[in-house]
This record gives C-alpha cells, sequence and structure tokens, in this order.
C-alpha cells in the first residue's frame, strides 16, 4: 500500500504540468533517504525496542539526509551535463522527495 501511495505525487505532477525529468533527482532523494534510514531504526528497535527505534530514526534520518543529498546532487549535475534542464520547483520538488520516500515501502514486504 504504501509503495503504492509512492505513484500518486507523480500523477499530481502529471496533472500539474510538472515536468517529471526536474523532478528524478527529488525522487532519488526520497528513495535513498528512506532506504537508509530504515536500517538504523531497525537496529534500534530489535536492540532496545521503542526508545531504540527512535534514536535509530534520528540518528539515521541525519546519515541518510547526508547521503541523499549527495546522490541528489549528482543526479541533478548529470542531467544538467546533458543538457536536461533540471531547474525544480517548490512542489514539484515537495512532491518528487514525498513521491521516493513512500515507493521505498515496496521493501517492507522482507519485514
Amino acid at each position: 500500500i504504501i509503495f503504492a501511495l509512492g505513484f500518486i505525487p507523480i500523477l499530481i505532477a502529471y496533472f500539474l504540468r510538472i515536468d517529471l525529468k526536474k523532478m528524478l533527482p527529488d525522487i532519488i532523494f526520497g528513495i535513498t533517504d528512506n532506504l537508509v534510514l530504515v536500517i538504523p531504526a531497525i537496529i534500534g528497535a530489535e536492540l532496545f525496542g521503542a526508545a531504540g527505534a527512535l534514536i535509530g530514526a534520528v540518528v539515521g534520518n541525519a546519515i541518510s539526509d547526508a547521503i541523499a543529498g549527495y546522490f541528489e546532487g549528482n543526479i541533478s549535475e548529470f542531467l544538467h551535463s546533458r543538457g536536461i534542464d533540471a531547474t525544480r520547483t517548490v512542489l514539484g520538488a515537495s512532491l518528487g522527495k514525498m513521491s521516493g520516500c513512500l515507493l521505498v515501502g515496496i521493501f517492507l514486504i522482507f519485514f
């Protein structure tokens, strides 16, 4: 269900005529962010319960934001080097990150 919700922001962007190519760096950010975030949260939960999950999520969020920002910047520079305008709008960036974060829900089937 969470994975399917990841397509809603993409559909909204499509209907609002937001260029989906410009959203790619933000979608990659969201996917990377939540993929990395979930690891320390799960480890914290397994070792220390709910409090461990919260601490793991806070630490994981700081680490995952840094890693995801690196990938977001690389994708943006790559698109720019290929002549693709990667200039983003506030709404496009927001919807892209939301979509990427929710698309990670596909991996929840393993837990």
